[in-house]
């Protein structure tokens, strides 16, 4: 029994020196290669360095149609549809860009100028997520991570790609006002301030008879009896007029909001957060990097070619 456990222990030993001294095997193959290639690169400089300022050259060449590409992400607050819906509307707006004809339909659709439209890429709608059980803050799901969960409701994040940077002030408010002019969401917004001018009329009036001479007869429309059965128990009162508002100041906080609303949330979306414009995605650097290795690679073989032609001609001449 022990001569077994024995043997496995050297069989388990022997498999980890195998395993290591492979490794070593490679990593020491790695860099003596990585160190011969150094060394001929060296050593034909001159047929690579050329090689790779022709690559450079074209690469140049090709990059003049390549511009920059910029993306700008803009969180909107919509004050009257869910998320949901709107992030259709931009989806929905996406289908029209058309580089072949200088995306002219969606120029139009936005009402821009065709120079402005035609370097649009891409505008893509991103949900939003808040969840205090699974921590997240106003996370913005670029990746789909959080699929699974419910979005919040009344803000949406809208990511342009451009190859314009100075654009993005104009495609703002081209997107306010395409979303804006929504059938729907139009119908929406104009019963929600209906229904504040209503709420804030009822309230202002309903505070001008607390505040007025007429509040004795308030106080006495609204009285409060005694006494009130609860629940089965019998709870006393105190003889004091209890008022539908509790009082003045908490009326006066529910009009100002509703003020707020109608002044600040007049329309059918508002900015939370203008545009946020990242670093460029360089087309021109993109370019000069996959052309200068490419030919880097190619200058690599013309140069082994070369150093050993007499040898690739006696083996085609054998």
């Amino acid at each position: 029994m022990d001569s077994e456990n024995e043997k496995r222990e050297l069989d388990l030993l022997d498999l980890f020196r195998m395993f290591f001294n492979w490794l070593g095997f490679c990593i020491k193959s790695f860099f003596k290669g990585l160190l011969w290639i150094l060394k001929f690169s060296f050593k034909n400089w001159k047929i690579i360095f050329a090689s790779v300022l022709i690559g450079c050259g074209i690469s140049f060449y090709f990059s003049q149609s390549a511009k920059s590409v910029y993306e700008g992400t803009i969180i909107l607050q919509n004050n009257v549809a869910k998320s949901a819906d709107v992030a259709l509307a931009v989806k929905a707006l996406n289908t029209k860009i058309n580089p072949d004809d200088y995306n002219a339909l969606l120029s139009k659709i936005l009402e821009i100028k065709r120079n402005v439209g035609k370097d649009i890429v891409s505008i893509k709608p991103y949900f939003i997520y808040s969840s205090d059980d699974e921590k997240l803050y106003n996370v913005i799901d670029f990746y789909g991570k959080y699929t699974d969960k419910k979005p919040v409701s009344d803000r949406l994040c809208i990511s342009v790609k451009t190859r314009n940077k100075r654009t993005f002030p104009i495609l703002r408010n081209a997107l306010v006002k395409y979303l804006s002019k929504n059938d729907y969401f139009q119908q929406l917004n104009g019963s929600r301030i209906e229904q504040l001018k209503m709420q804030k009329k009822t309230m202002e009036k309903e505070l001008l008879a607390i505040d007025s001479l007429e509040r004795l007869e308030y106080f006495q429309a609204n009285k409060k009896i005694n006494s009130i059965q609860m629940e089965g128990g019998l709870l006393v009162g105190d003889n004091k007029t209890q008022l539908y508002h509790e009082n003045i100041l908490a009326l006066t906080d529910q009009i100002e909001k509703v003020k707020s609303d109608l002044t600040i949330k007049q329309g059918v979306f508002t900015v939370v957060s203008d545009f946020y414009v990242g670093r460029a995605n360089n087309g021109k650097i993109k370019l000069l990097v996959y052309f200068g290795l490419a030919f880097y690679v190619l200058g690599f073989i013309t140069a082994l070619i070369y150093r050993n032609k007499k040898r690739i001609v006696d083996f085609l001449n054998s």
